[in-house]
């Protein structure tokens, strides 16, 4: 019998369909259709440099780290208008995956690159806070709870996230009783709970666990939290923000949305107060023409978005609390 020759069959505009679709998709924030679509574009061998750095966008909202990592990596083979970017994205990952070692050694490459001064600056930084965290490894050994209990007994935030990199290398990331002191004590550093809930998230602890931040205290379990950058309160606020700056200072856009993940993480597993996305796309906005434009017009930005002035100045105070106490020694 002679042998039926497979073939496949694409429809014509098949690749500008699938791309502007899955663009679509990923400006209304729904990374799962986007995705779908930049991977059956890659699948075809249609994909170009920007639908390849949109699906490592997509990846990274869904929480597939390592699958965005390798996608990164690959990016950065053949990137050229978006290599910047998608070094920055790489880093960020690596940050998220607490893998230090790798940041201390890759970002000497990364700077050879042709970087802005301000991209370069920022991988100087992490370059330096991730050279600490490998020197400063707490002194004894992972296996001791006693050296574990005083290594989150201090404030040596570059020793408690060291500690926490080991554990979770060795899957040993458990509801211990110096995480739990740790996290219900108000003085210790946001940040590095923040670290710890993500953690306990990610081996899918079910014990009810105490967090105390900014004077709040909450009762949560681990498995059931859903990281703050996923809530519609998160992309509400891009969503405004996106209305008034998307198209007139995207530069700035991109920024302001950094920031504003960036706050969320130090910030969880609360929500800020007021939970008006107006107050704190304002708020947003504000802190973009302060540092981007060197003056910002409170009550002409609180109009704009239909918030009261004095919630507005209110939040911008917090953000600015939460930003100061949440940055990490460099």
């Amino acid at each position: 019998m002679e042998q039926k020759e497979k073939t496949v069959v694409l429809f014509p505009n098949l690749s500008d369909l699938l791309r502007d679709k899955g663009f679509e998709a990923l400006h209304n924030q729904d990374f799962t259709e986007a995705l779908e679509c930049f991977e059956q574009l890659r699948c075809h061998g249609m994909e170009d440099e920007r639908s390849a750095f949109a699906e490592v966008v997509c990846l990274m909202e869904l929480h597939q780290l390592r699958e965005a990592r390798e996608r990164c990596e690959q990016l950065m083979e053949t990137a050229s208008e978006t290599f910047a970017d998608t070094a920055e994205m790489y880093i960020t990952l690596l940050v998220q995956l607490h893998e230090y070692g790798e940041i201390a050694k890759v970002i000497p490459v990364l700077l050879e690159g042709g970087l802005s001064l301000e991209q370069a600056e920022r991988l100087q930084s992490l370059q330096s806070f991730a050279r600490k965290l490998q020197q400063e490894a707490p002194e004894a050994s992972m296996d001791e709870d006693e050296a574990l209990h005083a290594v989150f007994q201090g404030y040596d935030a570059m020793k408690q996230l060291q500690a926490l990199q080991e554990l979770r290398q060795c899957g040993k990331v458990h509801a211990f009783s110096f995480l739990r002191t740790f996290l219900e004590d108000d003085t210790k550093h946001p940040y590095v709970k923040s670290v710890i809930l993500h953690a306990l998230m990610d081996g899918g602890i079910q014990e009810e666990i105490v967090v105390a931040k900014f004077g709040e205290v909450m009762a949560v379990v681990p498995r059931e939290l859903q990281p703050a950058a996923e809530g519609e309160f998160a992309k509400e606020v891009l969503n405004l923000l996106e209305r008034r700056l998307g198209m007139k200072n995207p530069s700035m856009y991109e920024a302001l949305s950094s920031y504003w993940y960036e706050m969320l993480y130090v910030f969880f597993p609360f929500q800020p107060e007021p939970a008006q996305p107006s107050v704190w796309a304002a708020v947003l906005e504000m802190v973009g023409g302060e540092r981007f434009e060197g003056f910002a017009d409170a009550a002409r930005i609180a109009g704009s978005y239909g918030a009261e002035v004095s919630e507005v100045l209110k939040a911008h105070e917090v953000f600015l609390c939460v930003e100061r106490s949440g940055t990490l020694p460099v």
